[in-house]
């Protein structure tokens, strides 16, 4: 079983999308897998420029094979059995590092070739050695809130349906600053939550390697909250004169969970 790690982060392996695709990874070896990570950060990726050149052509091949790094990754999500692709949101979105990879699809397949997925939806033909592959997504915001990640989410969901891709599983890894400094307080409580956050991705590498799953106890346990907000708390916020004595609560809540 092979898998290829796709990290959308501009800090590469420097951040918390690096810092779970490298526990992933220790346990997709444990499992008995061989595993690869790409950090996108450290490659060239143009951006597809519209010319249609590859489609005009009919050669499905981008102008710019050879003179940036993407055919080599396209190489290695070939090579895959199932693909992981990691971002971080930056502005509700995926980061453009990974967009742009994405966009880059659009050479390898003739567009004019319409065909009816199997969700039912109009669609154009598809690389499927490279677009179909079985994905696991994963979206880390420095929020708390449902809605900053739910364009990601929609993303991949939408994606899968398009291309025909079995999505194994979604991960979500809110309040993202805060679980990697609390790794850094490996005696406090908070920090032994987070060191459970991480042992649930090593597990959840092991479980791809061995069934091509993630289980719903490992995913619940790798998306665990650090930061809660009590609804009560957001009812509060509704009253004018409440407001101030909450922002007093929850900067005084965030000067202890946002460690130096």
């Amino acid at each position: 079983m092979r898998l290829l790690a796709v990290n959308g982060s501009f800090r590469g392996a420097r951040g918390a999308c690096g810092r779970i695709l490298e526990a992933i990874h220790r346990g997709f070896l444990r499992g008995g897998g061989s595993a690869e990570i790409v950090n996108l950060a450290e490659k060239r990726v143009e951006s597809c420029r519209g010319c249609n050149h590859c489609q005009a052509a009919k050669s499905y091949r981008c102008v710019f094979e050879g003179k940036d790094d993407v055919a080599e990754i396209f190489e290695g999500i070939r090579g895959a059995d199932v693909v992981l692709y990691a971002t971080p949101v930056y502005l509700f979105g995926i980061s453009s590092l990974l967009k742009r990879l994405i966009e880059r699809f659009h050479s390898a397949a003739p567009v004019d070739d319409l065909k009816i997925t199997d969700s039912g939806i109009l669609f154009h033909a598809t690389d499927r050695a490279l677009m179909c592959k079985p994905l696991v997504s994963i979206v880390v915001s420095d929020n708390v809130e449902d809605v900053t990640v739910e364009n990601a989410k929609g993303y991949f969901k939408n994606y899968c349906m398009f291309m025909d891709a079995r999505h194994i599983a979604h991960i979500e890894r809110r309040s993202a600053s805060v679980w990697l400094a609390s790794l850094g307080q490996p005696q406090a409580e908070i920090g032994r939550r987070a060191r459970r956050i991480l042992e649930a991705y090593e597990e959840m590498g092991k479980e791809l390697a061995k069934g091509m799953q993630v289980s719903k106890r490992t995913k619940h346990q790798a998306e665990t909250a650090l930061i809660r907000i009590p609804p009560v708390v957001k009812l509060a916020w509704r009253i004018p004169s409440m407001r101030p004595k909450i922002k007093e609560k929850m900067n005084k809540i965030a000067r202890t969970y946002f460690v130096p």
